[in-house]
């Protein structure tokens, strides 16, 4: 929490009933195509038990105690690509113990330990299954690594405490393992496991997850409370769009945050969903409806699921609080573009097996992770603003992103993707402070250069094994820059297996990239 003189920002981030939802469009939707789509709306990820066994749909719909995932955390943890079977069986354990904790009198701690035993022994056992699919590249191999001891220090400590049955530390340390699981399980999968149908190759969509921070502000006088005496004017929600299993939906929602699109937008809010009120979305946009079913390889496009038919079952459930899904657009078969809801789930309007009626109908692509707990998430309203939406990280997991012309603020499609500032000559004068020799830490002595002028220029480089000091084989590599600001550049690590447009920032020194990695300039 941070706190000024006059307002205070912290941290923050909806379940559409179609009469409630109705209301909702005929009440406030300001356009005709709007008052369609949303009436469409109006009209209408992972919801498993344990992750490796999921109980079939039919047994959770005739089940009042199925097991949807609690909140956005356990959504997303849930529906990580299952690439390695022993990581699945780890967090399998780690599911079955914090149900069974649930268990309201005697605890069946013999089972508890048991999974936890278990959990121990694959991680120590089964070291290399777990790191053989993470990219022995940079720096998420030491990253699984050490996710690895931590799961072995985890472990190690729960098997007593499970011992002398100590509820509390034992709920506190299988939600730290249940945390490093998955982490290590998105280490495992670097990239989408299927591939997107031809007819939608050339739309944005996003390589695995990201993270977006919505700066909200209260209409009018409106505060979200007082948090340690000060009063809370601007919230900021924190949001994953999972790209694992709505790779087009998640994509096109970061590619319009990263450009703006969603800056100063309103809210409006109903009984069950918070919707954002975009009113200058463009006409030839489409977006099909993109629906993952539970223990399916790939999304189903342009389908909805069968789910109240007991048939299916979503990866990304919209029966969770704050779960984010696109507004349905007007044609069959397809989502808005541009305009997205946050639902708020209520038990008590369920259908069979505590599921939302809408369930598997909307295309549900991330979830609120921050600011639920802290009651903001509930005080949204209508007149809210969102002040600004920021790519905070997964910047380089976008791919065909496109960039907003400073014309007309709408997405300028024939542009090259982050490329070039409008401003060339000013483009062209930034690109200088980049163009020069470097070092990598991650490889030393090994050849990092920037060269050329303009706004494009060329990376060129040489990748040893890791290094180029001991005489080690080197292989060549040439790449594309792209200065997009001052002090931004994005270079092109496809050609490398990397991603297509990764952001590198000017310190002053050097360019420093998401994952901390910063090349030194020498001259």
């Amino acid at each position: 929490t941070s706190s000024s003189s006059s307002e205070t920002t912290t941290t923050a981030t909806t379940n559409p009933v179609a009469a409630a939802l109705a209301a909702l469009v005929l009440a406030t939707s300001p356009a005709p195509a709007s008052l369609a789509s949303l009436a469409a709306f109006a009209g209408g990820g992972l919801a498993v038990g344990l992750l490796s066994h999921p109980a079939p749909a039919e047994a959770a719909l005739s089940n009042p105690n199925t097991r949807l995932p609690r909140n956005g955390v356990s959504a997303l943890r849930r529906a990580v690509p299952a690439v390695n079977p022993e990581a699945g069986d780890v967090q399998r354990n780690l599911e079955e113990a914090a149900y069974l904790l649930r268990i309201p009198q005697r605890k069946p701690w013999g089972t508890m330990e048991g999974d936890v035993r278990a959990s121990l022994a694959i991680v120590r056992e089964k070291r290399a299954k777990l790191l053989e699919p993470v990219p022995k590249d940079g720096d998420a191999f030491k990253t699984a690594e050490d996710t690895l001891a931590e799961l072995e220090q985890l472990f190690v400590e729960l098997g007593p405490i499970a011992a002398s049955q100590d509820v509390e530390r034992f709920d506190r340390g299988v939600a730290m393992a249940l945390d490093a699981t998955s982490r290590l399980r998105v280490l495992q999968a670097p990239g989408l496991p299927f591939d997107v149908p031809r007819r939608y190759d050339a739309l944005p969509r996003l390589t695995g997850r990201a993270t977006v921070d919505l700066t909200i502000k209260k209409a009018g006088d409106g505060t979200f409370g007082f948090v340690n005496g000060d009063e809370v004017k601007t919230a900021t929600l924190r949001v994953v769009a999972d790209g694992y299993n709505a790779p087009l939906t998640a994509g096109n929602f970061v590619n319009k945050v990263y450009n703006g699109f969603y800056d100063d937008v309103k809210l409006k809010k109903s009984e069950t969903a918070t919707l954002v009120d975009v009113t200058n979305a463009l006409a030839d946009d489409t977006l099909p409806l993109e629906v993952k079913a539970m223990d399916f390889y790939e999304p189903r496009w342009r389908s909805a699921l069968n789910v109240q038919g007991g048939e299916e079952m979503p990866t990304l459930p919209l029966s969770v609080n704050g779960s984010i899904a696109m507004v349905r657009g007007e044609e069959d078969g397809t989502s808005s573009p541009d305009q997205w809801f946050i639902y708020q789930f209520d038990k008590r309007s369920a259908g069979l097996g505590g599921m939302a009626f809408e369930e598997g109908e909307f295309s549900v692509f991330g979830y609120v992770v921050g600011g639920e707990e802290e009651g903001f998430l509930s005080q949204l309203a209508t007149g809210d603003v969102i002040v600004k939406a920021d790519v905070v990280e997964g910047m380089d997991r976008l791919v065909n992103g496109s960039r907003r012309t400073q014309v007309t603020g709408l997405i300028d499609k024939s542009a090259p993707p982050f490329g070039a500032s409008d401003d060339v000559p000013a483009a062209a004068a930034s690109s200088v402070k980049f163009v020069g020799k470097y070092a990598d830490p991650k490889h030393p002595g090994c050849k990092r250069e920037v060269s050329g002028s303009g706004d494009t220029l060329d990376v060129t480089g040489t990748d040893g094994a890791p290094g180029c000091l001991n005489g080690e084989p080197q292989r060549p590599w040439a790449l594309t820059g792209v200065v997009r600001s001052e002090d931004e550049i994005f270079i092109d690590f496809s050609p490398k297996g990397g991603p297509r447009d990764l952001l590198g920032k000017w310190t002053g020194k050097g360019i420093l990239f998401p994952d901390g990695n910063e090349w030194k300039k020498i001259e």
